[in-house]
């Protein structure tokens, strides 16, 4: 209880962020209450900051940081041989870049790194993480695993298609929406993911609720499956076309 309602207080969206959200899983993993339906609620509240977190990051253009919650792992060693301990990879650089001092002159630098050396993946990035314990627990309902592989996917496309749209650096999508014509721009507003907070209150209601009466009907446990309608259309409407060309063609 007392995790949950600190968990409120510190969620505002000047801390959400990657450390914020690593740091939560480890406290909540660090708590030894056991793994029964709070446990699994307060996991998949985690997971909807980290969506909601994701979310916010690409839709103002941070591609990077929206990338590093979904796609580039959190942790990876590599393995050069003769060297007795593995080295930390750096997250976002090359790898030729960072051994290059390794390599003897005469080699090249891909053709060495391919015979001498390996990567192993010891922290896979955050929403992945998250998403697979969740499946793997058993006793989250399908429809909500469902909804959270949408949105993981909302996050890939969006990514996909500003990073296609070419915004210099870290540019805010809305400062290149300022000289788009009005149609495109209706377009291109409706392809970013704008998330809610939504499920993650639902959910702190539903725990509260929990630990007050011990067992209730859940829209999101499916050991006690609701008959209600877990989630609307709104969220399905989200998977649209990811280019110009794939909306001037309909």
């Amino acid at each position: 209880m007392e995790f949950n309602a600190v968990l409120e207080q510190e969620s505002g969206p000047e801390n959400l962020h990657e450390g914020f959200l690593e740091r939560k899983l480890e406290e909540l993993d660090g708590l030894d209450a056991g793994q029964g339906a709070p446990y699994w609620l307060t996991l998949a509240r985690i997971t909807e900051l980290t969506l909601l977190c994701a979310g916010r990051y690409v839709d103002s253009g941070e591609l990077r940081a929206a990338g590093d919650l979904l796609v580039n792992p959190r942790l990876i060693v590599i393995h050069v041989r003769g060297v007795p301990e593995p080295l930390v990879k750096d997250r976002r650089g090359s790898m030729a870049d960072q051994l290059r001092h390794l390599v003897p002159t005469a080699d090249g630098v891909i053709g060495w790194l391919k015979r001498n050396t390996w990567v192993e993946i010891r922290k896979e990035p955050l929403l992945p993480h998250l998403y697979r314990r969740l499946e793997q627990s058993g006793v989250l309902h399908a429809s909500y695993l469902e909804s959270v592989d949408r949105r993981m996917k909302r996050i890939a496309n969006v990514l996909s298609f500003l990073g296609s749209w070419h915004l210099p650096g870290e540019c805010h999508p809305q400062e290149r929406l300022r000289d788009t014509a009005c149609r495109e721009r209706e377009f291109i507003t409706s392809q970013l993911c704008r998330f809610d907070r939504e499920n993650f209150v639902e959910l702190g209601l539903e725990f509260r609720q929990f630990e007050k009466k011990g067992r209730l009907p859940s829209r999101f446990l499916s050991k006690w499956q609701s008959t209600e309608v877990l989630y609307t259309d709104r969220e399905r409407s989200l998977e649209r076309p990811t280019s110009l060309r794939a909306h001037r063609q309909q």
